[in-house]
C-alpha cells in the first residue's frame, strides 16, 4: 500500500556557532586553536532509524529527511557526539556547550544542554548528547521547521571541524514509497549475490567475501568482488528539474579521483521497473560518458533531469578494511555479519526532497 503525503515539510537545523575573537592586524592568523568535532549519528526514535546525509552543495551539513502522512505525529531522537582535541599545545583546556531552539510552534526539542550547558575538555574523549524532536500532536498540511543552535564558549580558542551541522526533515507531497532504487554490483556490473548464488537487484540481500592473506592469517587483503559499485536510479515523474546528488558510505571508501558519475536516459531506454533488464553496456556508458562528480560528490554534483527521464548514478567503491585485521566477530558462513552500505540522496530545485536510497550487503570470511 502506498501512502501519499500532502505537501508538508519538517526541517530541523542544528547549527554549530563559534564566535571568533577579532584579530589585530599584527596577529591576523592567530595562534592554533583546539578543534571541536561535531558528528550526528543515526536517529533512534519513533520515526527512525534515519541516517544523516551530507548534501553535495552543503558539505558542512548533516541532514535527516522524512515523509509523513497527514495527521501523523512526529518524534525522533538524534545522537550528537562532541570531541574536543588539543591543537594549541595547552592541554587541559575546556569549553562550555549549550543549545537553543526556535521554529514552528508545533515542534519542540528536548535535550539536557537546552537547559544546562555541558563542559568538554580537550583530551579527545567523546562526549555524547542527544536531541529529541517531537510534535505536539498530528501534523496537518503545511511546512514545519525547528532550528537548534549550539554555542561553544569561550570561542576564541576553538575551531569547529564543521562550521554548520544542518539537520533537515522534509515531508513532501510525493509518495512515501520513494521512486528511487539502488543496488550494489561488481565493476563488471555483476550484482552481488545472495547465499543461493542468485543475483540481487534490490537494496538488501547481497553478500561478498573477505579474503585473508593465507591460512591462519589475520589480515584482510582483498574482497570478492574486488571492487563494488553503488548504483542509484530515479525516474523523474514531473517537470525538468536540476537535481543535486549527495552520497555517504559505511565501511566503504571511494575508488579513484572520479569515482562518481551521473547520466540521464530516455526512460524508454532504461527499464526502471525491472532492474534485472539493465545491461552492462548501459552501466559502462554511465561510467564512460556520464558527468564526473569527484570522489564522493561532496564538491557539488547537480544534473538536469528532464521530464520522464531516468537518472543513473554510479559510485566506485572498495571495502575500507583492506589491509586491516579481521573484524571482530566475523564469520566464515554466508551471509556473514560484516556490513557495508552506501546511501544516495536527491534534492531538486523544484522538489526540495526527492528521496534517498541505502544499499547494504554483508561480508563473510573465505574458508
Amino acid at each position: 500500500m502506498q501512502i501519499r503525503c500532502t505537501r508538508t515539510a519538517i526541517g530541523i537545523v542544528l547549527a554549530a556557532v563559534v564566535v571568533a575573537a577579532v584579530a589585530t592586524p599584527a596577529a591576523a592568523q592567530g595562534p592554533p586553536k583546539d578543534q571541536l568535532a561535531v558528528t550526528a549519528g543515526t536517529s533512534t526514535g519513533t520515526n527512525g532509524p534515519k541516517v544523516p546525509i551530507t548534501p553535495g552543495n552543503s558539505p558542512n551539513q548533516f541532514r535527516y529527511e522524512y515523509c509523513l502522512a497527514p495527521e501523523s505525529s512526529f518524534s525522533d531522537t538524534y545522537p550528537i557526539q562532541f570531541v574536543l582535541t588539543n591543537n594549541n599545545s595547552q592541554a587541559g583546556q575546556s569549553v562550555s556547550v549549550n543549545f537553543t531552539q526556535a521554529g514552528s510552534p508545533q515542534l519542540s526539542a528536548t535535550a539536557p544542554a537546552l537547559s544546562f550547558p555541558f563542559s568538554i575538555t580537550d583530551n579527545a574523549v567523546a562526549v555524547n548528547e542527544s536531541i529529541t524532536v517531537s510534535s505536539s500532536g498530528g501534523l496537518v498540511a503545511g511546512e514545519y521547521n525547528l532550528n537548534v543552535h549550539l554555542t561553544a564558549t569561550p570561542a576564541s580558542g576553538v575551531q569547529l571541524t564543521r562550521n554548520t551541522l544542518h539537520i533537515n526533515i522534509v515531508v513532501s507531497s510525493d509518495d512515501c514509497t520513494t521512486p528511487i532504487k539502488c543496488f550494489l554490483t561488481s565493476s563488471d556490473f555483476d550484482p552481488l549475490r545472495d547465499c543461493n548464488g542468485d543475483p540481487v537487484f534490490d537494496s538488501t540481500g547481497g553478500t561478498f567475501v573477505l579474503v585473508r592473506g593465507g591460512r591462519g592469517q589475520t589480515t584482510i587483503v582483498a574482497t570478492n568482488p574486488g571492487q563494488i559499485y553503488y548504483n542509484l536510479l530515479w525516474r523523474n515523474p514531473g517537470g525538468a528539474d536540476s537535481v543535486t546528488i549527495s552520497l555517504s558510505a559505511t565501511n566503504l571508501a571511494p575508488k579513484g579521483a572520479q569515482a562518481v558519475h551521473a547520466k540521464t536516459f530516455d526512460s524508454n531506454d532504461v527499464d526502471f521497473d525491472d532492474l534485472s533488464n539493465l545491461t552492462a553496456s548501459q552501466f559502462i556508458d554511465v561510467n564512460d560518458t556520464g558527468m564526473p562528480c569527484g570522489t564522493d560528490a561532496s564538491g557539488g554534483c547537480t544534473i538536469l533531469v528532464g521530464e520522464g527521464e531516468t537518472l543513473w548514478v554510479t559510485w566506485h567503491l572498495e571495502y575500507s578494511g583492506i589491509g586491516s585485521g579481521i573484524p571482530n566477530g566475523a564469520t566464515n558462513v554466508c551471509p556473514g555479519n560484516v556490513t557495508i552500505s552506501a546511501t544516495g540522496s536527491l534534492t531538486g530545485s523544484l522538489n526540495p526532497f526527492i528521496g534517498n536510497c541505502t544499499a547494504t550487503a554483508t561480508g563473510y570470511l573465505n574458508k
